[in-house]
């Protein structure tokens, strides 16, 4: 919420009640998605007109607003005319979270099953470009409470 995006909006489906109330005092627009696998689906479908879209996952709460601040500077300074694909890493491996420019618009709305976005990345593997980030958080992925404590043991 500190970065400078347009709109933030939250795609929810487990505990979506629960979730709505923790999140009633942020300026988000919550989207509720019963079908669980098609969350990149609802969340594009639901935008409002936009230069392109970048996935935070869930389960990843350790992304820096630093980080995030420097994915949408190279998707903004990017010259390349084929309109790219931003996939940030950290000690050259490849992490979250990915932008995408909105003219992969109808290729995200025709994904299906629970892969998220890799096969599209996989199809224009020429059009990524990677960057390097100053911190691990898009790979520190947490799944229960006791990954979560000792992801923050660890911090």
């Amino acid at each position: 919420m500190a970065s400078s995006l347009a709109e933030i909006l939250v795609v929810t489906g487990h505990q979506h009640q629960t979730i709505r109330a923790v999140l009633a005092p942020y300026p988000v627009r919550i989207v509720h998605n019963p079908h669980f696998s098609t969350s990149i689906k609802a969340g594009v479908m639901a935008t409002l007109p936009c230069a392109g879209y970048l996935f935070f996952l869930g389960d990843m709460p350790l992304i820096s607003n630093l980080s995030s601040k420097q994915l949408c500077q190279v998707f903004i300074c990017c010259k390349d005319p084929a309109k790219p694909i931003i996939v940030p890493t950290w000690e050259g491996k490849k992490g979250n979270p990915v932008i995408f420019s909105q003219i992969y618009h109808n290729d995200l709305l025709a994904l299906s099953g629970n892969q998220g976005a890799r096969s599209l990345l996989q199809q224009y593997v020429t059009k990524t470009v990677m960057a390097p980030l100053p911190d691990p958080g898009g790979h520190i992925d947490i799944d229960t409470p006791q990954r979560y404590q000792k992801v923050q043991k660890n911090i």
